[in-house]
C-alpha cells in the first residue's frame, strides 16, 4: 500500500529541502519523483540523499504497546458484550429448565388421570355390554315369556294361548 505525498513547489534555490516521514509497514517500496514542471526552460541540477534509519527499540516497543492496548480494548469490549449476552441467555436457560420441570410434573399428573379414566372407561364398556345382554334377555322374556310358564295360568287370571291349544289337543 503506497501513500503519496502532495506535490508542492519547493524553493530549493533558497535553501536545502529536508523532510522526514515514517513508513507505516515494512518491507515497502519508496518512490521519489523529481520534475522540472515549474521551470522547464532552465536546466536543474539535483542532489539528494536518502537516509533510512531503522526504528529504535523504544519506538518498536511503543508501537507494540499501542497495538496491544488497542487489542486489549477490543477484547475487553467483546468480553463485556459476551458477558451481558451470557446473563440473558443463562436467565432464559433457567426459565426453560423450570418450565420443562413444571410440564414434566403436569404430564405425570395427566398420565395418572389418564390411567384412572382408562380403567373407568374399560369398566363402563363392560357394564354397558352387560346391560345390553340383560336388556335383550329381559325383552325376550317379556315378549316370549319364561320357559317354566308354558301351560300355567298367568298371574292376571288369563290362560296362556299356547297352553290352551296344547290342552285342546289332548
Amino acid at each position: 500500500h503506497c501513500q503519496e505525498k502532495e506535490n508542492l513547489r519547493a524553493d530549493a534555490h533558497l535553501q536545502p529541502i529536508t523532510g522526514r516521514f515514517l513508513v507505516g509497514s515494512v518491507p515497502c517500496a519508496l518512490l521519489f519523483t523529481f520534475d522540472n514542471e515549474y521551470s522547464w526552460f532552465r536546466e536543474k541540477k539535483i542532489t539528494y540523499t536518502v537516509k533510512i534509519t531503522p526504528p529504535s527499540i523504544e519506538s518498536i516497543s511503543d508501537g507494540r504497546k499501542a497495538r496491544a492496548k488497542s487489542a486489549l480494548s477490543a477484547v475487553s469490549n467483546d468480553k463485556m458484550s459476551a458477558e451481558s449476552r451470557l446473563e440473558r441467555v443463562h436467565s432464559e436457560h433457567v426459565a426453560l429448565v423450570n418450565e420443562i420441570k413444571s410440564l414434566e410434573k403436569e404430564l405425570e399428573e395427566k398420565k395418572k388421570s389418564m390411567s384412572v379414566v382408562t380403567k373407568e372407561e374399560t369398566w363402563l364398556k363392560e357394564r354397558v355390554d352387560l346391560r345390553t345382554v340383560q336388556e335383550t334377555l329381559l325383552t325376550k322374556r317379556l315378549t316370549d315369556g319364561w320357559e317354566d310358564e308354558v301351560g300355567l295360568e298367568l298371574t292376571n287370571g288369563t290362560k296362556d294361548a299356547d297352553a290352551d291349544a296344547h290342552r285342546a289337543e289332548i
